[in-house]
C-alpha cells in the first residue's frame, strides 16, 4: 500500500483568520487528495485532508499537529470539522431546535484549538471526499485492518510531506472512531496487527469522543451507562440543591461502588431495595422498574422511553438532550434516521 505523489490530484489553498480568547489567529488551509496506489502505480483509492496550518509561526516543526476523524465506519470527517473543531463551524442560535430548511450559516469557532495545534481533518477512502477508485481494493480499505492501514500510512506520508515529523502527535476520533485511533497507536509505532511496516510515529495523545468501546469494558453495562443516565436526568429534571457536575460525579461514585457490586451479587443482595432508591433517584427512572428488572436497564428499549413517560416523550438515543413523541402506533423503521437526535 503506497501513496503516489506525482498523480494529478485536486488542491486548494486558501488563507484566513480566526479570533481566539482576545488573539487573532492567522491560518492557512490546504485542501488535498492523497492517493493510494497499486504495483503498476495506477490509483486504486484517495484519503482526503483539510489541514490548518497556523501561519504566524516562524518555526512550526516541533508545534504539536491534531489528526482528526469521525466514525461509522463510513463516515466523512464534517461532523467534528463543522461542529466542533474547524475555525468555521455550522451557526446553531438554538441547538435544540435546529432548523431544517435553508438558509444555514457558519460562525467562527471560539473553541478552535489553532492557538494551540495545528489542525488535519481526515476522510477516510469512500468517506465524505475520499474515494475509492477501483472496486477491487474495496477489501484493501474497507474492513478494520486496511482502514487502520490506510489512516497510518496516510499520516506518515502526510508528516514527511510537511517536515512534521518531530511534531507531537495527537489524534481525535469520534464513535467508531475511537477505535481507529486505538488501533491507530499501535499500527503508527510499528506493533499493528500484521506488523508489515515499523513507521516509528508515537502518539502524544489521544482524544476519545462518543466512546466507540466501552461497552466491551469488563463492567456490567447498567454501570457505565448511569453516568450517562444521570446526566440525562439532570438536564431534563434539574435538582435544586446540587449541581449537574456534583450530580454526576456521585452517580459516578456509586455506580463503581455500591452499584458494580450490586450487580455482581443479583437477586442474593441483601441491600436490594436501597440500591434501587439510589438508581431512582440518579436515574430519575422508578425505583420499582429497576426492582423488577433485576437493577438493569437497557438504554435503548428502556431509559429512553421511561425518563419522560409520564409526558409521552422518547429521548434520543445518540443525544439525550432531544425528545419527541413516544407515540406506540408508530413503528421505528430505522435506528438511525428514526431518532429524535437525527
Amino acid at each position: 500500500m503506497r501513496i503516489q505523489e506525482n498523480l494529478e490530484k485536486s488542491k486548494y489553498e486558501a488563507d484566513g483568520s480566526i479570533q481566539i480568547q482576545g488573539t487573532t489567529i492567522p491560518y492557512h488551509t490546504i485542501c488535498e487528495d492523497n492517493f493510494f496506489v497499486d504495483e503498476e502505480n495506477n490509483p486504486v483509492a484517495s484519503i482526503f485532508s483539510y489541514a490548518y496550518f497556523r501561519s504566524d509561526i516562524q518555526d512550526n516543526s516541533k508545534r504539536p499537529i491534531l489528526f482528526i476523524y469521525n466514525g461509522g465506519p463510513g463516515c466523512a470527517s464534517l461532523w467534528l470539522h463543522m461542529g466542533l473543531f474547524g475555525p468555521r463551524i455550522v451557526k446553531l442560535d438554538d441547538e435544540l431546535n435546529l432548523p431544517t430548511v435553508p438558509p444555514f450559516e457558519l460562525e467562527d469557532n471560539p473553541h478552535c484549538l489553532l492557538d494551540l495545534c495545528d489542525l488535519v481533518f481526515i476522510d477516510p477512502a469512500g468517506t465524505g471526499l475520499g474515494r475509492l477508485i477501483q472496486e477491487k481494493a474495496r477489501k484493501e480499505f474497507y474492513e478494520t485492518h486496511g482502514d487502520v492501514r490506510s489512516v497510518s500510512k496516510f499520516i506518515e506520508q502526510f508528516l514527511a510531506r510537511y517536515n512534521r515529523r518531530n511534531s507531537p502527535v495527537l489524534l481525535a476520533g469520534e464513535s467508531y472512531g475511537t477505535a481507529r485511533s486505538a488501533l491507530l497507536a499501535g499500527e503508527l509505532m510499528g506493533a499493528g496487527p500484521e506488523k508489515a511496516d515499523t513507521m516509528g510515529i508515537s502518539v502524544s495523545g489521544i482524544f476519545l469522543l462518543g466512546s466507540y468501546f466501552i461497552e466491551k469494558l469488563p463492567v456490567e453495562a447498567s454501570a457505565t451507562d448511569l453516568i450517562t443516565m444521570a446526566a440525562t436526568n439532570y438536564f431534563h429534571n434539574p435538582k435544586e440543591n446540587i449541581s449537574q457536575k456534583d450530580f454526576i460525579d456521585e452517580a459516578f461514585t456509586f455506580a463503581s461502588t455500591e452499584y458494580v457490586t450490586a450487580l455482581f451479587l443479583g437477586d442474593t443482595c441483601p441491600n436490594k431495595e436501597e440500591i434501587a432508591d439510589k438508581l431512582a433517584y440518579y436515574s430519575g427512572i422508578d425505583k420499582t422498574y429497576w426492582l423488577r428488572h433485576h437493577l438493569h436497564m437497557d438504554m435503548q428499549k428502556g431509559f429512553a422511553h421511561k425518563l419522560l413517560e409520564d409526558k409521552g416523550l422518547a429521548l434520543g438515543f445518540y443525544d439525550g438532550r432531544y425528545t419527541w413523541n413516544d407515540d406506540p402506533e408508530i413503528m421505528e423503521a430505522n435506528v438511525i434516521a428514526d431518532d429524535p437526535a437525527m
